[in-house]
């Protein structure tokens, strides 16, 4: 799993995809609330709190230039989290 921090304050999560010129995510979800203490890199290293709100989108696609960051998880501590469920 990896964090992208996009333009406008969008900040998304899911299995990344990147072929040099596109970035993007698929089984993604928009983070709309941290739940943290410490900051994003929080939930990077422990995954979601009770209190992360996580919204399922379709993949997601830009341009590796409206990438502003890119954060690693850890892929153990996501794996055992209870994610929501995705619309039908």
């Amino acid at each position: 799993m990896t964090i992208l921090v996009l333009e406008r304050g969008h900040v998304a999560i899911g299995n990344l995809i990147d072929d040099g010129v596109m970035v993007g995510l698929d089984n993604a979800f928009i983070i709309r609330v941290w739940g943290t203490t410490r900051g994003l890199g929080e939930i990077a290293y422990g995954g979601p709190t009770p209190k992360t709100k996580l919204d399922p989108c379709p993949p997601i696609r830009t341009h590796v230039l409206k990438v502003i960051m890119r954060m690693e998880c850890n892929a153990e501590a996501w794996a055992k989290a209870s994610l929501p469920e995705r619309p039908k």
